[in-house]
């Protein structure tokens, strides 16, 4: 799931380095999400496979992609402002960053043996205790609300702080 997370990660920057229309962008943007969404649970589950301290694979995965994101907005903020290429660069360096983790991952050792039905397991199955479907039932629309507030606010957050510090520095828009 690694793998395949950061091949589409890898795919998504090639889409927005050649990107000249707002549907290449769309694509280069669901392709990001797919890279997320195959890597993130799978790259946690890497680091308690393969970890040589116990105390620090749940560490860095639960403070890692929170970390990423506000350092990420920073730097792409900081990109932006003060580098050559600012709509090209920082695509740039995550392709390297994808192509260097692709390196990686077939480095790693397999702590696991594969087994016959490996691939029909990866099919997505959802189950929630029947004792817990009411208050999961409830809390949907409220974690869904919450996602897309979150969204929203990335992207006009920018432009709101540019507004409100009358400034046109890019950096400011990451902070």
């Amino acid at each position: 799931m690694v793998l395949a997370g950061l091949v589409a990660g890898a795919a998504g920057c090639g889409l927005f380095l050649i990107a000249h229309g707002v549907g290449v962008l769309y694509a280069a943007r669901a392709l990001q999400g797919v890279a997320v969404g195959l890597t993130t649970g799978a790259a946690s589950a890497a680091l308690l496979d393969l970890r040589l301290d116990g105390g620090v694979a749940p560490l860095a995965s639960t403070t890692g992609p929170t970390g990423g994101q506000a350092l990420g907005a920073i730097g792409a903020g900081a990109l932006a402002q003060y580098a050559v290429a600012p709509t090209h660069l920082v695509w740039w360096l995550l392709l390297g960053g994808f192509i260097l983790g692709l390196l990686a991952v077939l480095a790693m050792p397999e702590p696991g043996t594969t087994r016959r039905g490996a691939l029909s397991s990866l099919r997505p199955h959802v189950n929630v205790p029947r004792q817990a479907r009411g208050a999961v039932a409830a809390a949907v629309p409220a974690l869904v609300g919450v996602w897309a507030l979150v969204g929203l606010y990335k992207s006009l957050g920018p432009s709101l702080a540019a507004r409100l510090l009358h400034s046109k520095n890019l950096l400011w828009g990451g902070c």
